[in-house]
């Protein structure tokens, strides 16, 4: 393989695997497979260059989510093999990260925007064919819905950045298909936390447009997107289809809040009550053991002990994670789960942040992509736990790794 070629097998198998895996279970094993080719392909190439502290600091956050994992997963050995399964795919990014910095792989634009635009296209088309052929009312893309809302709704961002950024023609198209295909599958999961995830970060980086004020067209792709999310909604409003989505999840929303002074046996059967339930109780799990957590089944028997003391009357928790991003970790995995979420969330967004005002468009773009993934994964940890769910978590540190690769080459060629 030629050092020419090299480059576009490393972005062709990131652009395959963020649609392969939203449509097939089990998305490890593609990772896997693909992590295993470029490493292999990887020893054709000595090192080049050494990383810099930044992206040590990148590396290290992913290192350290997967060894941060090892003591859950000691203490569900023979219970459970999720926590090896979910850390494992930081170790694998990390892998995949290594290789390309040391190697100099040259992530290309063209090929990062293709893959990531081509995704938002495919997620929506996928998405309209589960809900009007499968007859699905919350879609999925294949896997887990919340997954499949996160990564959803990290392209509809990437999308939104990519429009503004657009220097030909062909790229201004991709973005405006991709943005309100990607928007449509966001909505059609019927998730309400992602749906005000993607609200604010979307206004977040409309504002952040504005307030650069450095691209020549900034009026008219703002002018373009702002159109585009009212199209969207206006569809949305106007069709019988998705109108039902929103008044449906609005009706068991506000049904859910009714019944919360009821019995906890009949508010564990509801979407919110049964969140405020779990966080209540993950606040005890964590007093239990605050250094590492309870393991899954040292929770269960855990739980049946505050059950029997009266704290909760809750006797069976019907979800296996606490749908809240730090108090999950707080709980399952302690001070150390906790520290390992909070430097993947917080070195990237530093990472992202450093460079909104850079004047170079080919490191502003992936940086403000970056930076809208972040806040979106943030937000979405409030009502679920985005980096403990398989998929979701892939994409994250792809989605991060990516998009940080394009940040730092561009800067380079820059000089």
């Amino acid at each position: 393989m030629t050092p020419a070629l090299f480059p576009a097998a490393v972005t062709l198998f990131l652009a395959l695997a963020l649609f392969t895996a939203s449509l097939v279970h089990h998305g490890i094993y593609v990772f896997s497979l693909g992590a295993l080719i470029l490493l292999a392909i990887r020893l054709f190439y000595p090192p080049r260059q050494r990383p810099d502290g930044e992206e040590k600091c990148l590396l290290g956050i992913f290192f350290w989510a997967f060894l941060s994992a090892i003591p859950q997963v000691i203490m569900d050995l023979g219970f459970t093999g999720r926590a090896l399964d979910h850390s494992s795919r930081f170790l694998l990014v990390g892998l995949i990260f290594t290789g390309v910095i040391l190697g100099r792989v040259e992530l290309r634009g063209v090929w990062l925007r293709l893959s990531l635009l081509l995704a938002g296209i495919g997620s929506g088309v996928y998405a309209l064919v589960q809900f009007y052929l499968q007859d699905i009312r919350r879609v999925s893309g294949g896997v887990n819905v919340n997954s499949f809302g996160n990564l959803t709704g990290a392209l509809f961002l990437v999308a939104i950045t990519f429009l503004f950024f657009a220097d030909r023609g062909k790229w201004l198209l991709l973005s405006v298909l991709a943005i309100p295909l990607a928007g449509l599958a966001v909505f059609l999961t019927g998730l309400r936390a992602n749906w005000l995830a993607v609200i604010l970060v979307t206004a977040t980086l409309l504002a952040t447009m504005l307030v650069r004020r450095d691209n020549k067209m900034l009026y008219q792709r703002l002018l373009l997107a702002l159109g585009l999310c009212l199209g969207l909604g206006l569809a949305i409003f106007l069709l019988r289809d998705f109108r039902s989505v929103v008044d449906s999840r609005l009706r068991e929303g506000m049904s859910d809040i009714s019944v919360y002074q009821e019995d906890e046996t009949i508010v564990m059967s509801t979407s919110i009550g049964a969140r405020l339930v779990m966080w209540k109780l993950a606040l005890r799990y964590f007093q239990e053991s605050p250094l590492l957590g309870l393991g899954l089944k040292q929770r269960q028997i855990f739980h049946q002990q505050l059950v029997e003391e009266g704290f909760t009357k809750a006797k069976l928790n019907p979800y296996g994670t606490l749908h809240n991003e730090l108090l999950n970790a707080m709980a399952m995995r302690g001070i150390l789960g906790l520290s390992a979420i909070l430097l993947l969330y917080g070195v990237p967004l530093v990472f992202f942040l450093r460079r909104w005002r850079s004047p170079d468009p080919e490191v502003v773009c992936p940086a403000l992509s970056g930076l809208g993934v972040v806040l979106l994964w943030i937000i979405f940890g409030y009502a679920n736990e985005p980096l403990y769910l398989h998929v979701s978590t892939t994409f994250y540190g792809l989605l991060i790794m990516v998009l940080a690769v394009g940040v730092k080459q561009a800067e380079r060629r820059r000089g």
